[in-house]
């Protein structure tokens, strides 16, 4: 073909697009279709679908979805959970399905994912703009490349410097392993997993402990992988693993820190309270863990971890029910954590944690369609706002 035939030519570019259950989504027109239908969706809704695209299998933070769609800008949760909510509408995704939510985390897409490219025409470059581009092109790459270096050797050297100064048996991150219920009853299981996130809340408290959260860690139960893979895995320095057993008001906890590296044991220790002195028990644990795994906890996160708080076993038992079915996050399983977070503010109304249930339940049922949020979001600030009045320190009510 003659340079002049050439130049005139058109030439065919690659557009991704994505099939995902009924629908697909091409990026190029930002046309999302289900079921063969073009679904007329606003820009944020779209940009939203196309982060979780991009990062399929994946979960996108909440954090990042924002500063992804709304760049540089101020922009709260309620924003972002909008876009979600009319993306969901137009996937026809009634039953939170195919967009999920990873409670306080992100979001992730629960259907396989597969990609198809559609040839796009246009018009071809002249060619010595395309040489150009070519050149800006490749400049860009090696700036890249030589930023990449730089920050390579850099983090070799501050790492090798950490390496030296932190002691061998120090950890700077762990994850707590959902604890096993010894019970043998599978109706406990909500108590294992109840005792699981607490321990978590409480070791979250430390600033200077990275502590892995509770729907990471919570895929590995009754899993058949060794701690050290896992801990490869999670990219934690140390686990702590135990169980929990329950006879009527009576628990006991025990608990083991094993440094990951080297498979070694560090500590190990048992627990055993009433129901009503869960939390304090829960908050003794941590403070062993960081003193065990030297890690510093300053005076305030001291005197917190240290404070005195007696719970109504009969409500914290409601309340550890309600958490069991809140995180199935489905609609009958919503419906019952409301049940129990309500039967627990009743038996005790001075039950913090109660409140923060119900807040949080309220959010999830506005966030799934199946409360008006008109009814619902006054019904969970006023719930959050009454955990906060009853007390400060709690994050669950923050949150919401």
């Amino acid at each position: 073909m003659n340079p002049k035939a050439q130049a005139g030519r058109e030439e065919h570019i690659q557009a991704r697009c994505w099939v995902f259950g009924d629908c697909e989504f091409d990026e190029l027109r930002r046309e999302l279709r289900v079921k063969g239908e073009v679904i007329e969706l606003e820009p944020k809704p779209i940009e939203v679908l196309l982060q979780l695209l991009l990062h399929a299998g994946q979960i996108v933070t909440k954090e990042d979805l924002l500063e992804s769609v709304w760049p540089g800008l101020m922009v709260v949760d309620g924003s972002l959970a909008t876009a979600v909510s009319k993306l969901r509408k137009g996937l026809g995704d009634d039953e939170s399905s195919v967009l999920l939510t990873v409670p306080r985390v992100g979001y992730r897409l629960g259907v396989p994912v597969r990609m198809k490219h559609s040839a796009i025409a246009a018009p071809a470059m002249k060619q010595p703009a395309a040489r150009q581009a070519r050149a800006w092109i490749w400049m860009a790459v090696a700036a890249l490349v030589f930023l990449l270096v730089c920050l390579g050797i850099y983090k070799r050297a501050w790492f090798l410097g950490q390496k030296q100064s932190v002691p061998p048996r120090a950890t700077a991150s762990l994850a707590v392993l959902p604890l096993v219920n010894l019970s043998g009853d599978p109706a406990q299981e909500y108590l294992a997993d109840g005792m699981t996130e607490e321990l978590i809340t409480e070791l979250s408290k430390i600033r200077a402990l990275k502590v892995i959260s509770r729907t990471s860690v919570m895929q590995y139960k009754g899993a058949k992988k060794t701690l050290p893979e896992i801990a490869r895995e999670l990219n934690v320095d140390g686990v702590v693993e135990g169980s929990v057993l329950r006879s009527g008001n009576r628990v006991r906890i025990t608990a083991q820190l094993i440094y990951a590296a080297t498979d070694t044991h560090l500590w190990a220790e048992s627990y055993e309270r009433d129901l009503g002195d869960i939390l304090n028990m829960q908050r003794e644990l941590a403070r062993e863990i960081a003193h065990e795994i030297k890690i510093t906890v300053s005076p305030s996160e001291e005197k917190q971890l240290a404070n005195s708080a007696t719970v109504n076993p009969q409500a914290h038992d409601l309340y550890l029910k309600g958490r069991f079915f809140w995180n199935h996050r489905t609609r009958d399983g919503l419906s019952k954590a409301e049940e129990y977070f309500r039967q627990a503010s009743e038996i005790d109304p001075n039950d913090s944690l109660a409140y923060a249930g119900l807040a949080d339940t309220y959010i999830e049922l506005v966030g799934f369609g199946n409360l008006d949020p008109a009814e619902g979001i006054p019904k969970a600030k006023a719930a959050a706002l009454k955990a906060i009045a009853l007390d400060d320190s709690l994050a669950e009510p923050h949150t919401a």
